[in-house]
């Protein structure tokens, strides 16, 4: 059986304002542990779909707990180091993307935190360490 994370949603979805903005999330989401390690292993493809981003409609921020020390936050922690310089990458195009540094800026998110993102045309599912 493979084991699952669960994994809490911090703030649901980040809107600025404008009617193109997502107007709700669901929360109390589980997330497979591969598929988060497969989107930290994917960093650097993210950062470059990011930096060709013209607008952004929705951030959903999902918190993960990595400071437990299970088997699990330490498989997420192990592939944030192997993919450190790529990890860094994405951070720097989150933070030199106004739109999202502005959203992330308001809900008091340190990119240093994020580990990892998926794209799904104008919305994105940003995982985050937490605190």
């Amino acid at each position: 059986m493979r084991s699952r994370l669960s994994v809490g949603l911090l703030v649901s979805v980040l809107a600025a304002g404008g009617p193109s903005f997502a107007q709700g999330v669901s929360s109390g989401q589980e997330a497979d542990p591969d598929t988060i390690i497969s989107t930290i292993e994917q960093a650097r493809d993210k950062a470059a779909e990011i930096g060709e981003m013209q607008t952004v409609g929705a951030i959903e921020l999902v918190e993960v707990d990595t400071l437990t020390g299970d088997k699990t936050s330490r498989a997420i922690e192990n592939a944030v180091s192997l993919n450190e310089y790529d990890v860094r990458t994405l951070q720097s195009a989150l933070a030199e993307q106004p739109e999202i540094s502005r959203k992330l800026e308001t809900e008091g998110v340190a990119v240093r935190n994020i580990f990892a993102v998926t794209v799904e045309s104008d919305r994105l599912v940003i995982f985050v360490r937490k605190d």
